[in-house]
């Protein structure tokens, strides 16, 4: 995959069909924030411009303790910053139109962390929001705007003269109702062109972050003569699947996956 120095940090550029198992394939993950200040460091030719980011950054729906719906974005490690916590809810089948149900208590956490990494929205207001493509120069009067890109107004501001210059006058922000019984969440999708802004619909569709790539631990080997053997790997089942996210065409996917599988039963 290809690598990057971005915000002077080593970082390599990860695809996978699951949001869970692009989380689990990197470290030091950039959150929407690092993308955001990702494209104000970098020219329209950049990766980081030409195509689609998954962040960990949660927009999460639910109460306060006195009762008040709320929506909050969460730019710091959360519960399903945690690939595990993405795959467990979807093998329980627990995902709620795409989205996870959130705990109680760290819905509560995070509202506690607001003006830290955490901002919160009226859930009224947001509801009430235009949901869709606006103008650019509209684009931070909307209430969601600041609180998705988790960086200052100044910051917004040189992000959004960049997106005019590149992607032109509009620009689409999107967000869901997800106010229900239990807190639901979604990841943070941050796309191109109109797209720029939209909220990852699916915990379990595919996904692309930054990040720096974990590697496998694997020993040495030691022939017979007691001499150091050549160091392999064999790739992941989840390595091999990602291969086909970028090269294998949409129609014959599945089948793909099917016969990969397959291989490594």
């Amino acid at each position: 995959m290809a690598s990057y120095n971005l915000l002077g940090r080593d970082v390599e550029e990860v695809c996978s069909p699951q949001v869970h198992e692009s989380f689990s394939r990197v470290d030091d993950i950039f959150y929407m924030p690092d993308l955001i200040r990702a494209r104000i460091a970098t020219e329209s030719a950049h990766r980081v411009w030409q195509t689609w980011w998954t962040a960990p950054s949660l927009r999460a729906t639910g109460r306060t303790a006195a009762g008040t719906p709320v929506v909050l974005y969460a730019h710091v490690k959360n519960f399903y910053s945690d690939g595990n916590n993405i795959k467990k809810a979807i093998e329980e089948k627990k995902l709620v139109r795409g989205a996870g149900i959130l705990p109680r208590e760290e819905f509560a956490r995070l509202l506690s962390l607001e003006g830290n990494g955490v901002s919160v929205v009226d859930y009224v207001a947001l509801k009430k929001s235009t949901n869709g493509v606006i103008r650019v120069d509209e684009a931070l009067k909307h209430p969601q705007t600041l609180s998705f890109l988790g960086v200052s107004e100044e910051e917004a501001q040189a992000l959004l003269r960049k997106h005019k210059s590149i992607y032109g006058a509009n620009i689409g922000i999107y967000h869901f109702d997800d106010l229900a019984n239990e807190p639901l969440a979604r990841v943070l999708f941050l796309g191109v062109v109109n797209f720029n802004y939209y909220l990852n619909d699916n915990l379990d569709s595919d996904a692309r972050v930054l990040g720096v790539r974990r590697r496998a631990s694997v020993s040495e080997p030691v022939s017979a003569a007691g001499a150091p053997q050549k160091n392999f790997r064999v790739p992941t089942l989840e390595e091999v699947l990602s291969l086909g996210v970028n090269f294998v065409p949409n129609a014959a996917r599945k089948q793909f996956e099917t016969e990969v599988r397959a291989l490594y039963k």
